[in-house]
């Protein structure tokens, strides 16, 4: 399955539609919606959610059974099987019928990405306000700061409104090519690649644009003369990136990121994408960040559909705990495009026409 992320520069409605589920990600710190597409008929990895009493023996069946390459674990039981060739969810469930410990089955899938300081572009942003953000600040100056991954595409950690706003890996020795934290990634000092398997959470400014804007919204850096001010000044962004641009990522890379996310510190997670296409192994990812004490934020969606009745994941993830997000326009309204949901979606957000971060210095 995959899950969309929308390109900025070709759709800017559904690059300010993601706004709504960052704000709502980084108003949790004080007190996006998404598009998707239909499941591939076939897929050359396959998810099994393994029996947790099942023995090496009935384990190694599972491979066995599918043919396997290679495999890895995922969240909450389920594995990753990578195989030679692409497989149909029928044949791979009748490769596994005599398989006790697979318990269910699901093939990968893609996803794909969904948008009074001094702060030069202040009068700009009309979701501070509407949101009574300025207030809050007045409030509540100060606070601890908080891990807010961005699991998206990545992040320009060189963009000047970011400095001082992006998380650092405690236990990483930058550059000296050893998983000092032993948590099986090499030099991750701000954050993991999913999608491209290594440390560059930043690689170009048109793939990498929706998630820059993600962390703006949340965390740009207030009262320092400088473009926009993000929700709250006490977040700290990961860059969790499993997305590259229009071309979206797997369901697979996106439970490793969230796994990422929980395993090194998140409070937040804000997953401002989403697909169409149910996906049981990406819930209960979902569900075990939550009960780790992870609050994640996920888009409701741009199709501007009703989640009640085509649901949208994660945001529809039922009883996993996630805050299903709408966007809504400067008069507190529904955006056209933004999907709804009387049950399944939990909140609206500023999410049209929001200003924030992009690559190379810019805002957009």
């Amino acid at each position: 399955m995959r899950v969309s992320v929308p390109h900025a520069r070709a759709r800017p409605r559904a690059l300010c539609a993601l706004a709504a589920a960052a704000a709502a990600a980084a108003a949790c710190l004080a007190a996006a919606p998404a598009g998707g597409v239909a499941a591939a008929p076939g897929a050359d990895t396959v998810l099994v959610r393994v029996d947790p009493r099942a023995g090496a023996a009935e384990r190694a069946g599972i491979a066995r059974a599918l043919g396997a390459t290679s495999s890895r674990p995922l969240m909450a039981g389920w594995r990753a099987y990578e195989l030679p060739a692409r497989v149909s969810l029928a044949a791979a469930r009748r490769e596994l019928a005599g398989a006790a410990a697979a318990q269910a089955v699901q093939l990968d899938a893609r996803v794909h990405p969904l948008g009074d300081p001094d702060d030069t572009h202040f009068a700009l942003q009309w979701p501070l306000p509407r949101i009574a953000a300025t207030q809050a600040w007045s409030a509540h100056p100060g606070g601890a700061q908080v891990v807010v991954a961005v699991v998206d595409t990545g992040v320009d950690t060189g963009h000047p409104d970011l400095q001082g706003a992006l998380w650092t890996n405690p236990g990483e020795i930058p550059g000296n090519g050893v998983d000092d934290d032993g948590n099986g990634h090499v030099d991750d000092t701000a954050g993991w690649d999913f999608a491209g398997d290594d440390r560059t959470v930043y690689d170009d400014p048109d793939e990498d644009l929706h998630g820059t804007h993600v962390a703006g919204t949340v965390a740009a850096v207030r009262d320092n003369a400088r473009g926009v001010a993000g929700v709250t000044a006490n977040a700290r962004v990961m860059p969790v990136k499993f997305l590259r641009g229009d071309a979206g990522g797997t369901v697979s890379d996106g439970i490793a990121a969230i796994r990422y996310a929980v395993d090194n510190g998140a409070r937040v997670i804000n997953a401002s994408w989403g697909t169409s296409s149910p996906s049981p192994a990406l819930c209960d990812a979902v569900a075990e960040a939550v009960a780790a004490g992870a609050v994640v934020v996920a888009a409701a969606g741009n199709s501007g559909t009703d989640n009640d009745a085509a649901p949208r994941w994660p945001a529809s993830c039922p009883s996993s705990g996630v805050v299903s997000v709408a966007a809504t326009t400067s008069a507190d309204e529904l955006a056209a495009f933004s999907n709804r949901g009387a049950t399944s979606v939990h909140l609206g957000a500023p999410g049209q026409s929001v200003l924030s971060t992009v690559p190379e210095d810019g805002y957009a």
